[in-house]
C-alpha cells in the first residue's frame, strides 16, 4: 500500500517557503530487473503553484541527498517552477544498479509520478517534462533515459558517470545533455565521458561537456551548482512553451560554442565563441549552450585550476 507523507522541511529556505513533501514506492513487475520496490520523494517548493517540469535526482548516497536538500537548489526550483524528485533506485537482481532504463527504471519512475500526482493533487506531474541528474552509475542511467522516454525528457546532467561506449539513438541524442567529468576521477576517468560526448556531438547533439579540475570522484558535487543551474535555465529559456519539444539542430542554433585546451586529463584553458564563429586552433570542441550566462559559467568552471573538495558534501 502506498503511504503518503506530507511535511514541512525544518531548515533553511524550505521551511520559510512551506515546501510540501510526498513519498511513494513502486515495486517491480515480472521481467524487470529491480530487486525490490524503489523509493521516491517529491518536494514542491511552491505547493499551490503549477509545476512546469520535474528535476529528477537519481541516487541515494550522502552527497546526492545533500544536493537534493540544498537550499540553493530549492531557490532555483522556486524561480524556475520546478518540482524536485529524489529517486532512490534499488539495485537490480544482481545487486548492482541496472543502468538500462527499459529494464524497469523508466516505468517505475513514471508510475511514481502518476501516484505522486494523485497524492499532491498536481495532475500535471503525469505529463510534464523531466530534467534528469545522475551521479556515477546513476549518471549512466540518466544519460540513457532519453532512449526509453525521448518525448518525456527535457534534458540530462550526467556527473562523474561511466559513459564510455554508450550509444544513444538519434531521437535520444537530440535531447540536451550536460556531461561533467572530474579530472582526478580514477573510477570513471574523463576520457570515457569525453569519448561519449564527442561521438554524439559530432553528429549534431546539442550537448555540453565540462571537466572539474583537481577533483576525484567524490567531494566535488557542490562546486557544480552554478554551472548546473545556468545550463538548466538556458535550456528552459530556449523552450517556446513548457510542454514543447526542443528543436536545436546544428543549423538552427544560436548561442555559444565551447572549446577546451586539454593538458592530459585536465583543462589548461577554455574559450567560448558566438555560434557561427570559426573554430579556434589547438582547442577541442566542448559543445554548445544557448546563452551567454551559461557560456560564462561553463568557462569559469572549467578554467579553475583546482576546485575544492567541498566540506558541505563530505
Amino acid at each position: 500500500m502506498v503511504r503518503m507523507m506530507v511535511a514541512v522541511l525544518l531548515c533553511g529556505v524550505a521551511a520559510a517557503q512551506g515546501v510540501a513533501v510526498y513519498s511513494t514506492k513502486v515495486g517491480p513487475l515480472e521481467g524487470e530487473d529491480l530487486a525490490a520496490p524503489c523509493q521516491y520523494e517529491l518536494s514542491l517548493p511552491q505547493r499551490d503553484a503549477a509545476v512546469g517540469a520535474v528535476f529528477v535526482i537519481f541516487g541515494g548516497g550522502r552527497e546526492v541527498v545533500d544536493f537534493y536538500n540544498d537550499p540553493d537548489l530549492f531557490r532555483f526550483a522556486t524561480d524556475e517552477h520546478l518540482a524536485l524528485l529524489l529517486a532512490r533506485h534499488c539495485g537490480g537482481t544482481t545487486g548492482e544498479l541496472n543502468t538500462d532504463p527499459s529494464k524497469g527504471a523508466a516505468r517505475a519512475l513514471t508510475a511514481a509520478l502518476d501516484q505522486l500526482a494523485q497524492q499532491s493533487r498536481h495532475g500535471e506531474l503525469q505529463t510534464v517534462k523531466l530534467m534528469l541528474f545522475g551521479f556515477d552509475d546513476s549518471g549512466a542511467l540518466a544519460a540513457r533515459f532519453p532512449i526509453a522516454a525521448p518525448d518525456r525528457t527535457l534534458g540530462v546532467i550526467a556527473y562523474a558517470a561511466p559513459l564510455r561506449g554508450l550509444d544513444l539513438t538519434p531521437a535520444a541524442a537530440h535531447i540536451p545533455q550536460l556531461i561533467i567529468a572530474n579530472a582526478a576521477d580514477a573510477v570513471n576517468p574523463p576520457t570515457g565521458a569525453l569519448d561519449y560526448f564527442q561521438r554524439h556531438f559530432a553528429k549534431g547533439a546539442p550537448w555540453a561537456f565540462a571537466i572539474q579540475n583537481g577533483v576525484a570522484q567524490d567531494g566535488g558535487l557542490a562546486n557544480t551548482k552554478p554551472l548546473q543551474f545556468a545550463w538548466m535555465q538556458s535550456i528552459l529559456d530556449a523552450l517556446p512553451g513548457p510542454a514543447a519539444a526542443i528543436a536545436l539542430a546544428s543549423a538552427e542554433r544560436r548561442g555559444y560554442w565551447l572549446y577546451l585546451r586539454m593538458e592530459g586529463s585536465a583543462v589548461g584553458d577554455a574559450r567560448t565563441e558566438k555560434a557561427g564563429s570559426r573554430s579556434p586552433g589547438e582547442y577541442t570542441p566542448a559543445g554548445w549552450v544557448p546563452d551567454k550566462k551559461a557560456a560564462n559559467e561553463w568557462r569559469d568552471f572549467v578554467k579553475k585550476s583546482k576546485h575544492p573538495v567541498d566540506s558541505k558534501y563530505p
